[in-house]
């Protein structure tokens, strides 16, 4: 309360004071369709809050099953791209460590005199670079004289 309110004996009335109407205190208009809503909904909390099911005709009830599989369809589908991304970062990681395996630079130390061997031959042009298969296979050539220096 202001102080001049308080000298002359006004008293303010809010929806806090007591007695006032807590409902409709707050806007002095409403629209008629809130009106009917709210007078419909104090009949149904009068009723003891039970609402009459809506009527739906078969063709809705097919229309939300199709709905309801069409969901469940894609729910499935979506679990399956989950699974097939996981399974494609497994074999990205595989990949990488092929790749890694098959690009060495620089000839292991078991595989040096026979991968000499070759290039002396003439047999390799590039003995860096190449995969561990290669060192593998260069190395039994050697190993079993397939392979003699130039």
């Amino acid at each position: 309360m202001h102080a001049d309110d308080e000298a002359i004996g006004v008293r303010r009335v809010n929806k806090l004071t007591p007695g006032s109407n807590l409902l409709w205190e707050s806007s002095r208009m409403i629209l008629p369709e809130h009106k009917e809503r709210i007078l419909s909904h104090r009949d149904e909390v009068r009723r003891g809050g039970r609402r009459e099911r809506p009527v739906m005709d078969e063709q809705e009830w097919e229309r939300i099953n199709e709905a309801i599989k069409v969901l469940d369809t894609i729910r499935q589908l979506q679990q399956e791209v989950a699974a097939l991304r996981k399974e494609v970062s497994i074999q990205s990681a595989q990949v990488g460590a092929l790749l890694a395996a098959h690009d060495i630079d620089e000839a292991p130390q078991w595989a040096k005199e026979a991968v000499d061997a070759a290039v002396a031959a003439g047999i390799v042009d590039t003995p860096q670079g190449s995969s561990l298969d290669f060192y593998r296979f260069v190395t039994i050539l050697h190993r079993l004289g397939l392979i003699s220096r130039g």
